[in-house]
């Protein structure tokens, strides 16, 4: 077991704002520019080496990481207190700062250590049950595939040491749907909803108000048609390709409605599905970038074309890889699936699929 003193701990929480806005802004610049590492961050990777080393070899040994389930997935519900993994997500954090930083000394040994610790922790929450340990794995892979576009001379071998994306991942993130529904179905048949003094009464409709004094047989009722239908979205989810997925035509299918008495359905794995498959094409994205800088170092400049650089995963897509009259090359991604570009549109935080040498 490692321990980290309570000092340590406290420490952390007087640099821990600068840190996150330093590892995000660096995940998601789409750029190769490095700023410097803040000096508080600096002084504090510098004051810890000790106990990171010690982490860091111990997490290099273990084949896999088990972080347990507290609880049973066939009564979870909304009151079942869940790991939200928030250590994690800060011990994530250090670990990419130690691998940039190591990387500037010039001590890749160690920064690819990191990154394959990094990688290591992300399979394993992927492997628990449970949406947010997904979407915890998927925040630090996209903060991981940041910073690996932003390395160099990293070795021909470094995608197999660093796995982000196995075969099994939909399976898993489907599995994680379906607890959820659980999670949405128990909550519905256990809770009380006399006593909480939650009331379905909304006055515009007069049918809201009759299902109002039937509540416990009616949320049964719900429940059951959340869990059938869901299952079947889910279902026909796991057949579709993002890059030709049509969201309105999923949303709308026939054999995906709800009975017309349910008024709590809604389809919401869609978006949380395209997330992850967006991450593909963010690390289609790190994987061209790692190419066309192997290219350009073993022709010390960057080539006018670089075979296959265009193939993307989707067949509407394609890589444009450009060298301005400077000598510089940039890449972007040219046919954005719809239904990402949709999704796009919803969210302020995603990583440009495009790069600037």
């Amino acid at each position: 077991n490692i321990v980290i003193p309570k000092q340590a701990q406290e420490n952390f929480s007087t640099i821990e704002k600068t840190l996150y806005e330093y590892v995000e802004t660096l995940a998601t610049s789409p750029n190769d520019r490095i700023s410097p590492i803040p000096l508080s961050l600096k002084n504090y990777l510098d004051a810890h080496q000790t106990h990171l080393a010690t982490i860091r070899q111990y997490l290099m040994q273990v084949d896999t990481l088990n972080w347990g389930n507290p609880y049973d997935v066939t009564t979870i519900d909304i009151g079942t207190p869940i790991p939200g993994f928030l250590s994690i997500s800060r011990f994530s954090a250090i670990l990419m700062l130690d691998s940039l930083d190591h990387h500037l000394q010039g001590q890749d040994k160690i920064a690819l250590m990191n990154l394959q610790n990094l990688s290591k922790v992300s399979q394993s929450l992927k492997k628990r049950p449970t949406t947010i340990s997904h979407f915890v794995a998927l925040h630090i892979e996209r903060e991981l595939a940041g910073l690996i576009r932003k390395l160099d001379d990293l070795p021909k071998n470094w995608q197999n040491q660093v796995s982000l994306l196995a075969p099994s991942d939909q399976e898993r993130l489907f599995q994680s749907f379906r607890v959820e529904l659980a999670v949405i179905a128990n909550t519905l048949i256990a809770f009380n909803w006399e006593e909480s003094g939650v009331l379905l009464v909304i006055d515009s409709e007069p049918i809201y108000n009759f299902f109002g004094y039937f509540q416990k047989p009616y949320y049964r009722l719900v429940a059951l048609d959340i869990l059938q239908t869901q299952n079947r979205s889910l279902e026909q989810l796991k057949t579709q390709d993002f890059c030709t997925f049509n969201s309105d035509e999923y949303a709308n299918h026939p054999d995906l409605q709800p009975a017309w008495w349910n008024f709590f359905y809604d389809i919401w794995f869609t978006y949380q599905w395209l997330g992850f498959a967006r991450f593909k094409l963010e690390w289609e994205l790190t994987e061209k970038v790692q190419k066309i800088k192997t290219v350009a170092r073993q022709q010390g400049q960057f080539p006018d074309e670089i075979a296959g650089i265009e193939q993307s995963m989707c067949d509407e897509s394609r890589w444009v890889y450009e060298v301005n009259d400077q000598g510089k090359a940039s890449i972007h991604l040219d046919g954005i699936p719809p239904a990402i570009r949709e999704r796009d549109a919803r969210s302020e935080d995603e990583v440009p699929l495009a790069y600037n040498f």
